[in-house]
């Protein structure tokens, strides 16, 4: 888990200036935009997320990365979006679980207890 901090620090350097909120636990990365502009500023932060990632020999999975937002036309847009290094659409999801804990980004109840 240290080397993964050290490794990772230059990116949430990166990630501060480009005025999202990064969050990293083990292999899980999660970047926060929020207010105005969030859209275009979280678009260039994954760009940016997997740029960092290849310069360090990271081979990058389409289908391992998701992106949401609590704004409908966002993720209608999102959906539509390819990106430059992936050259491929990612998922858009509504919602997920995630050590324990539910993320829904809708007014819906989705995900239901565990048992």
């Amino acid at each position: 888990m240290m080397l993964v901090s050290l490794t990772m620090r230059p990116w949430v350097m990166l990630m501060r200036s480009l005025l999202v909120v990064p969050r990293i636990l083990a292999d899980y990365i999660l970047i926060a935009a929020t207010c105005s502009n969030h859209e275009e500023r979280y678009k260039e932060a994954f760009n940016a997320t997997h740029g960092y990632l290849q310069s360090m020999g990271a081979k990058l999975a389409a289908d391992k990365s998701w992106s949401t937002s609590t704004s409908r036309a966002t993720r209608k847009r999102l959906k539509q979006h390819e990106w430059s290094l992936l050259k491929k659409k990612v998922k858009v999801i509504l919602s997920t679980r995630d050590l324990g804990a539910c993320l829904c980004v809708t007014k819906q109840r989705r995900a239901g207890t565990l048992t």
